[in-house]
């Protein structure tokens, strides 16, 4: 015969409820182990009344066996858990044991082994929030607490993996151009550990940007204004989680300058502000913003638009500086000047091409100068030459005295004959301009 199995004295509890009553019951409470998994165990019962003369007896057994053992587990907020890194997750401990014992709601304690993003403050929790950075499993020990001590106890885990942020790059070489003019963008996207993972592109309109390159790593735009371009990339990976990113690029457009020029006008020594030669001093007024790796440039020139009489005319402009302060220029004949300051910034070496100017104008008038009847070589400096109209400079001029004899003679006339060894008196002068238009007249020298 096997020998009998007992059971501990503290895994089982009995009480007899009406006893010497005509329904008497007996309640058997057992709380099994896990050391007793596998095991079959068989409780004797007798039951006897108290009748006389007759006395009723029987025998039961209760045959208890052990077989299966119900393990904790740790259930997550997700199932089978993929997360970004630093992404919050929510675990439960949960032991599949009696949520009762004896009548008692049953008590059980948790302990978490440390571990990368659990708070320390959670690892005697049954729920706890953890934010891992890499693939971590998470392990706790749950402690039945109303059975024989070091017998109801046992681990669960659970694996939280964690992919690593889609990272999205994007740059240009260009960072400032001029207005309406190309900048090359190149995008890219990677995943850390993750070689092989493939993305697509999505740039968000914007000024400049075509919309056949809205899908594509490497735009190529055309601002006219300073633009922020932004870039979403997403992985085409069906499983993928943190799969996507953004970042931007800035391309500044180069600021125009301000273009401004003020005027000054002065007599050449020893002749008259209301006759020319007039010297002209144009002062840089331009208002340029602060912006690295530009040069501002700048080009002066002057146009003669109008004659003496204010008849309109056409002649060539032309350059006399590049003078980013001050430029002087002197006006030999009357008319009306047209002065021109155009400014532009480069980007760059000096040599690049400048980016679209801008202009600044101002007319300016020469008086013509009247041609004298008399003038007096005394050297103080005051009319000491005889002088013509200025639009006759670069002229013919031939002079003659009262018998007719020519005295002087030149084929561009520049305002500079003082009578040289001539006695005073009147003098005739004939005119050839470059038109071959010829005008007479007469000058007296006063000695």
């Amino acid at each position: 015969m096997t020998k009998p199995t007992y059971l501990p004295s503290d895994v089982a509890t009995f009480q007899l409820l009406g006893n010497g009553t005509a329904s008497p019951a007996a309640i058997l409470r057992i709380q099994p182990d896990i050391a007793f998994l596998g095991k079959t165990y068989r409780i004797p019962v007798k039951i006897e009344d108290n009748g006389c003369p007759f006395k009723g007896i029987q025998y039961r057994t209760i045959v208890l066996k052990i077989e299966k053992g119900n393990f904790a587990k740790v259930v997550a907020s997700t199932a089978n858990p993929v997360v970004c890194a630093g992404t919050p997750v929510s675990l439960t401990a949960t032991p599949f044991r009696p949520d009762s014992v004896a009548g008692s709601p049953a008590r059980y304690g948790y302990r978490w082994e440390a571990a990368p993003g659990l708070p320390t403050a959670q690892l005697d929790n049954q729920n706890i929030t953890v934010t891992p950075t890499v693939t971590t499993r998470y392990r706790v020990r749950i402690l039945g607490l109303d059975f024989r001590v070091g017998t109801c106890s046992d681990t669960a885990s659970v694996l939280v993996r964690v992919q690593q942020p889609v990272k999205a790059t994007a740059a240009t070489n260009q960072p400032l151009v001029c207005s309406g003019s190309s900048a090359s963008i190149t995008a890219s996207a990677a995943r850390p550990g993750n070689a092989q993972e493939t993305f697509t592109y999505q740039w968000t309109a914007a000024n400049g940007l075509s919309s056949a390159d809205a899908t594509k790593p490497v735009i190529t735009v055309k601002p006219t204004v300073t633009t922020r371009y932004k870039l979403r990339v997403m992985s085409t990976a069906t499983n993928a989680v943190c799969g996507s990113d953004t970042t931007s690029v800035l391309v500044r457009v180069a600021q125009p300058i301000e273009t401004a020029f003020k005027v000054d006008s002065a007599a050449v020594g020893g002749r008259s502000i209301k006759q020319p030669p007039l010297l002209f001093t144009f002062t840089n007024q331009s208002k340029v913003a602060a912006q690295t790796n530009t040069t501002p440039k700048y080009q002066w020139s002057y146009q003669r638009i109008a004659n003496a009489k204010g008849q309109a005319i056409n002649e060539a402009e032309q350059p006399f500086s590049t003078s980013s302060t001050v430029a002087t220029q002197q006006f030999m004949i009357a008319g009306i000047y047209k002065i021109r300051l155009r400014s532009s910034i480069v980007i760059g070496a000096v040599s690049s091409t400048p980016c679209q100017e801008t202009l600044a104008e101002v007319n300016v008038r020469v008086p013509d100068a009247q041609v004298p009847n008399i003038f007096t070589p005394n050297g103080d400096g005051i009319n000491d030459a005889f002088v013509i109209s200025t639009e006759a400079i670069n002229s013919k001029v031939q002079i003659f005295n009262r018998w007719g004899r020519q005295v002087f003679s030149t084929d561009s006339y520049r305002n500079d004959w003082t009578g040289d060894a001539q006695p005073a008196g009147v003098y005739y002068y004939m005119l050839t301009d470059v038109k071959g238009e010829t005008s007479k007249g007469w000058v007296e020298l006063v000695r």
